[in-house]
């Protein structure tokens, strides 16, 4: 066991409409949740969050909630990630690595992505509409015959910490 320091829950400021009530994600508040662990002689920032739905990527009215709370939890993890050896961030971010939302967590919350610093090419890793998942419809199927990439582990180490990913 380890000692949790502190927890908290940051709201996010969009987070969908209340009128579209078969979406959800308003209802839910969708926010960032944080949690200071201590491990051994180390200080470990864990973060995790879920962000907007996207719904319809060729109409997606969402786009602009997802800029938003992604930036939110990078400029979060870019001010408290200073007085910690590790910071992890892990999610289900509804984004591709192609995607706006991610360059914000990457570049402005300055996150390494474990699957990218595990496999290089960052191919592979799809975790959302794939082929084997019976939920995945004919069109999604067209669309990303592979699925998508849409879930997370991203990190950054602190100036006295080396951190390596592996599979």
């Amino acid at each position: 066991k380890h000692v949790i320091q502190d927890t908290t829950f940051h709201e996010f400021s969009l987070n969908g409409y209340p009128h579209k009530i078969s979406h959800g994600d308003w209802f839910a508040g969708k926010g960032l949740g944080v949690c200071q662990i201590q491990y051994q002689e180390h200080i470990i920032n864990v973060f995790v969050s879920h962000l907007h739905a996207e719904y319809s990527r060729s109409h997606d009215v969402y786009l602009g909630h997802r800029v938003m709370q992604a930036l939110e939890a990078a400029q979060w993890i870019k001010l408290t990630c200073a007085g910690a050896d590790l910071t992890i961030y892990g999610g289900d971010f509804n984004t591709e690595p192609t995607d706006v939302p991610y360059t914000l967590l990457r570049h402005v919350g300055c996150l390494n992505d474990a699957w990218i610093a595990a496999n290089g090419d960052g191919k592979g890793g799809e975790t959302n509409a794939t082929p084997y998942n019976t939920y995945t419809t004919a069109q999604e199927k067209l669309e990303s015959p592979m699925g998508k990439r849409i879930d997370y582990i991203l990190y950054t180490a602190g100036p006295n910490m080396r951190v390596s990913s592996s599979e």
